[in-house]
């Protein structure tokens, strides 16, 4: 197996997020909602699904509306469903993510909701806001998919202000999902990945799976490992 760059890396990251934006496979999938619409109904749609079916524990989880007067960044913002929950909440919003066409829907979104933020297409492993600029940083399910987790991790903590918080998700290596949904059913019993067959070695890595044919680097982390990445 060839090892990629991290050029090729971002590339193919870039383009399974422009083909199939963060939020919108499991509704898609369901016929829940065709994003190419982009309007009320259909950001209405993905929005119920995320917080209905997919993760109806997340708003208390995350604390969305916890937030109020303080400046939140997102980093990976996708589609905008989260960062429209903090802005709802009465926090001051910005978001960064590598993918034009994030900047395009969440814009979008966020205008056809009467809400503000600032949106902006860059990389999280150098956010383009001075130090100590956020109350609380945001990022959930994306930093796993980028090679230098650690630099994004150290960036978040640049960019905080003194006392203030962050909330990260990443793909946890020894949960069920990821043992018995993705390396028994997907890889396991089927031992193909994207119609090719693939190596245990690579099955590891392949923890998320691409209509498009995009194979964007993912990575999957013990909750050790995870710790020391914010030590």
């Amino acid at each position: 197996m060839s090892v990629k760059s991290g050029k090729d890396w971002k590339r193919e990251t870039v383009r399974q997020w422009s083909h199939d934006p963060a939020g919108t496979g499991e509704a898609s999938s369901s016929g829940v909602v065709s994003i190419s619409a982009e309007d009320l109904a259909s950001f209405d749609a993905l929005e119920s699904n995320r917080y209905e079916i997919y993760a109806p524990w997340l708003p208390a989880e995350a604390a969305f509306a916890a937030h109020r007067g303080q400046r939140v960044l997102e980093v990976g913002y996708g589609t905008g469903t989260d960062l429209l929950q903090f802005s709802r909440g009465g926090a001051d919003v910005y978001g960064v993510d590598m993918t034009p066409r994030s900047a395009r829907l969440a814009s979008k979104r966020f205008a056809l909701y009467g809400q503000g933020a600032g949106f902006m297409t860059a990389e999280a492993e150098a956010l383009p806001f001075p130090d100590d600029s956020f109350d609380h940083v945001y990022s959930f399910g994306v930093l796993h998919h980028i090679e230098d987790t650690q630099a994004c991790i150290d960036e978040i903590r640049r960019v905080l202000r003194p006392g203030g918080s962050a909330f990260v998700a990443l793909y946890h290596q020894t949960s069920w999902h990821f043992l018995v949904d993705i390396l028994l059913e997907h890889t396991v019993r089927l031992g193909r990945y994207g119609g090719r067959r693939v190596g245990l070695e690579e099955r590891l890595s392949m923890v998320e799976y691409s209509g498009v044919g995009a194979m964007p680097l993912v990575k999957v982390y013990t909750k050790r490992a995870a710790r020391e990445l914010f030590s």
